[in-house]
């Protein structure tokens, strides 16, 4: 079903002499029977209808989205032992359960499910750090990545007295293991747009402009304590880290990679009813000249 529901949306997709404002396409042969279920009869109109009002506009857009993907992003050796070592980790963890799992999220079985979940997310993010590769300066300036040293503590108590020895030349790897760090992290790159970090840490190290020591951040929401030092504000230094920060710290970037994408193919509906679900369910990816 769902592989006859694409064939019919490529179809709609590649209809013209229409505009999106004027006219509805029309199904050749939409009389023609495809399916019988006892007396009841499903035709190829009746399918479209199904289809515009369930998930049809969601399966155009990811037909449009892999459209953009063969184009973009070739299927590399890697990516396909990425997406097989993924999808022996989630067969190892569901155990017998795996293939109703798959099933579940509508995957026919395990292959659809490695082609069209694992290894199409794999290529959707080597996409969007592509975009952000060829646009890198705009978004360095916009997001200003930077390696950080952070060291967390769990109370001020041994917090401040990592920062009396970090001041007297001791060393963020020495001041963890001695003062108990409950977590520390060495050569991070983080964003301004970062959610992993507490705000106050983010806050600081956006605000800084060169190499620097905060001395102690309390936590915007506990007792939780952190000692950052900003190592690095020069991204030339970690450009590969700096694409991986922006990719993982900006969450819009998906949906705003999608429609550059769309807008660069001239993304185009001319069947005036999926415009309109277009326009009022996902008018971020209508691109098109209204």
């Amino acid at each position: 079903m769902k592989k006859l529901t694409i064939l019919i949306i490529s179809c709609i997709l590649l209809l013209s002499g229409c505009s999106a404002k004027d006219k509805n396409a029309e199904i050749s042969s939409g009389k023609d029977i495809l399916v019988t279920v006892g007396n009841q009869q499903i035709t190829k109109s009746t399918l479209y209808n199904i289809m515009l009002n369930n998930s049809g506009i969601n399966e155009i857009l990811l037909e449009a989205e892999n459209f953009i993907l063969d184009r973009e992003i070739e299927i590399t050796s890697e990516m396909e032992e990425e997406a097989k070592e993924s999808l022996e980790n989630l067969s190892s963890m569901y155990g017998d359960y795996f293939a109703d799992m798959v099933q579940y999220y509508g995957y026919a079985n395990e292959d659809d499910f490695y082609q069209n979940a694992l290894l199409f997310n794999i290529r959707v993010d080597h996409l969007i750090k592509k975009h952000i590769s060829e646009n890198l300066a705009e978004f360095k300036e916009t997001y200003t990545p930077k390696k950080i040293n952070v060291l967390i503590f769990s109370g001020i108590e041994d917090a401040s007295n990592a920062h009396a020895a970090i001041e007297k030349g001791t060393s963020f790897e020495e001041a963890a293991e001695t003062f108990h760090a409950t977590t520390s992290y060495f050569d991070k790159v983080i964003t301004s747009s970062n959610t992993f970090f507490d705000s106050n840490v983010v806050n600081y190290v956006s605000g800084v402009t060169e190499p620097a020591y905060s001395g102690t951040i309390l936590s915007s929401k506990d007792s939780t304590c952190f000692l950052i030092q900003v190592t690095s504000v020069d991204s030339t230094e970690y450009e590969e880290e700096a694409i991986e920060a922006i990719a993982t710290d900006v969450s819009s970037l998906s949906t705003d990679v999608l429609i550059h994408y769309l807008d660069q193919y001239n993304f185009t509906i001319y069947d005036k009813g999926i415009y309109d679900s277009f326009k009022t369910e996902l008018p971020n990816y209508l691109v098109q000249s209204k």
